[in-house]
């Protein structure tokens, strides 16, 4: 009848599936993509590492090494350098010797102004000069046989054949500490710099309060002045003010009041 259930159309029916299975489904992709970037991260990240220490090691045997070269190189010093010689000159005079660096101090720049003012010589001076050898040896060497020696050399094209070579080995001496001079010097001039101009504020501060001093004292000087002008035209004008009443006023009669002469019992007119 019609309460009789079809089997046949139950069988042919899909169970649907739950929403729940699906979101099951998407969180365990979702963690899987995740792993696998966390993986591929940790590999990066160890190459990395292997990268970075790699370098950091190769770069401190460098440092190891220049520093093992920078132990080993020697520095002389030239108290005196042959007017107007140049670095280049100096190096191509030393160049035998394997010369590494050479640095000359430059005359103060006022000393040469003055000079060309004087019509001198425009060329730039220098007053010393450091260089630098491969090794201490051939420093300390270099020094001993040229020092005090001339330069020499052929006579065409060379001012410098008269002058006497001057210079002194400087044994544990680095280049290093030829730049720290140089930043001590720099310090010591910035410093008198300084205490230059606070000296010269200083005077400038004096100057200034002795020169507002001077004017507070020469206005009350002047104040001063004006009332002692003030109080003498004053004075002046009550004198001629009773100079003037007297002069107003009507004189007596010239005559005297008689004498009396007590012994003659007489009465005299004065004369």
């Amino acid at each position: 009848g019609d309460n009789q259930i079809n089997f046949e159309e139950i069988e042919d029916v899909e169970p649907e599936q739950s929403e729940y299975d699906e979101e099951g489904e998407e969180e365990e992709s979702e963690n899987e993509a995740e792993r696998q970037l966390a993986q591929l991260a940790a590999s990066t990240h160890l190459e990395i590492d292997d990268e970075f220490l790699a370098d950091k090691e190769r770069r401190l045997e460098e440092a190891k090494e220049f520093r093992k070269q920078q132990r080993k190189k020697g520095v002389i010093y030239l108290p005196e350098i042959p007017p107007f010689m140049n670095p280049n000159t100096l190096r191509k005079l030393l160049d035998k010797f394997r010369v590494e660096r050479i640095y000359l101090s430059p005359e103060p720049g006022h000393k040469r102004r003055i000079r060309i003012k004087n019509g001198g010589n425009r060329k730039l001076k220098y007053t010393a000069g450091w260089v630098e050898f491969a090794s201490k040896k051939t420093a300390r060497e270099v020094a001993q046989s040229l020092n005090g020696q001339l330069i020499g050399g052929k006579k065409r094209h060379n001012l410098f054949r008269d002058d006497t070579w001057l210079m002194r080995y400087l044994p544990k001496f680095k280049w290093e500490n030829l730049k720290e001079k140089f930043e001590y010097d720099r310090k010591v001039r910035e410093e008198r710099l300084k205490m230059s101009l606070s000296q010269t504020r200083r005077e400038q501060n004096f100057y200034i309060a002795k020169a507002e001093a001077s004017k507070k004292i020469k206005h009350i000087q002047e104040r001063k002045n004006r009332r002692e002008l003030k109080a003498a035209d004053k004075e002046d004008s009550e004198n001629e003010s009773q100079e003037s009443d007297e002069d107003v006023k009507i004189p007596k009669k010239n005559q005297s009041r008689p004498k009396i002469n007590f012994k003659k019992r007489v009465y005299t007119q004065k004369e």
